[in-house]
């Protein structure tokens, strides 16, 4: 036992061996005009390390260099290129080693080839889903992020967010978003942006969908057109979600459901016991489902 013990205690003190560095691509993304944007590193420490070349390789043909702006430029954007391009980039390390890192296949410029639509009854208290559109070009696995949209007129004046993909506050599942009783002869647009799959950004907290800023259309931003109008509600008020809380009974029948720990407006509090509720900094992707409720 003894013996045991001295070789799971040398076991403890045996120093990891160390990695070496290479050079990888961290992203292979791509800007609001649907063209290619590539980041390369050296990993697994960045700062260990220098980039020295970038190589551009059509289909078919020989590579040749992408001029970078100055020494250790990390990121490239070589603009409109053939689809099937391929890129690559030299690493050295702090070692004097090189390595080199290949992307996969650029597709073509992101191109919409068919608009998102509006599924679902427009009637205040029913579901309305955004279909996702088409698209061609951009990298392997992109993917969508879906909106709907509402305008007071069929021309898109004074519109709102009424769900957003990758936002917060969270919405139904797939962007969908239930039609409250204010949404009463509005129109109702489907808006899809299209992303890479190793797209990373932070995200800005709301405490409403409509506040969220309207999505801006673009070469990967497209959305349908408006649909309508809403009409009055004929029954009871459908869920995306399981509820977080039960909902006031004295509110009326089209009260906003609220997330957990906070007041309904209507109820009078002295304000010395209102919650504090700062707008948080969220990353993409780590927020759980929610109920939301029309307002």
């Amino acid at each position: 036992m003894r013996c045991g013990g001295l070789v799971i205690g040398a076991m403890l003190f045996v120093a990891p061996s160390a990695v070496a560095q290479r050079a990888a691509m961290t992203q292979q993304v791509f800007d609001e005009h649907g063209l290619p944007v590539l980041v390369a590193n050296p990993v697994p420490d960045g700062g260990r390390g220098r980039v020295v070349a970038w190589r551009m390789c059509p289909p078919g043909a020989a590579c040749q260099p992408v001029a970078v702006d100055g020494a250790d430029d990390r990121s490239i954007e070589p603009g409109d290129v053939p689809a099937g391009t391929s890129f690559e980039v030299d690493v050295v390390a702090e070692s004097g080693e090189k390595t080199t890192a290949r992307s996969t296949p650029w597709l073509g410029r992101v191109s919409a080839t068919s608009v998102p639509t509006v599924t679902g009854a427009l009637r205040v208290g029913r579901l309305v889903r955004p279909v996702r559109a088409s698209w061609s070009g951009g990298w392997e696995a992109d993917r969508d992020l879906l909106r709907i949209e509402a305008c007071a007129s069929a021309t898109g004046r004074r519109c709102e967010t009424l769900s957003a993909q990758g936002e917060d506050p969270p919405t139904c599942p797939g962007g969908a978003a239930v039609l409250g009783r204010r949404y009463t002869g509005w129109w109702v647009r489907a808006v899809d942006r299209r992303i890479a799959a190793d797209a990373a950004f932070a995200g800005v907290g709301y405490d409403l969908p409509r506040d969220i800023p309207l999505a801006r259309p673009s070469q990967t931003t497209v959305r349908s057109e408006l649909v309508g109008p809403v009409l009055p509600a004929r029954h009871g008020f459908v869920e995306c979600a399981k509820p977080q809380e039960r909902r006031d009974q004295t509110a009326g029948a089209d009260a906003p459901r609220r997330h957990q720990g906070r007041r309904p407006r209507d109820r009078q509090r002295p304000p010395q016991s209102a919650p504090n509720r700062p707008t948080a900094l969220t990353t993409r992707g780590s927020r759980s489902a929610s109920a939301i409720r029309p307002t």
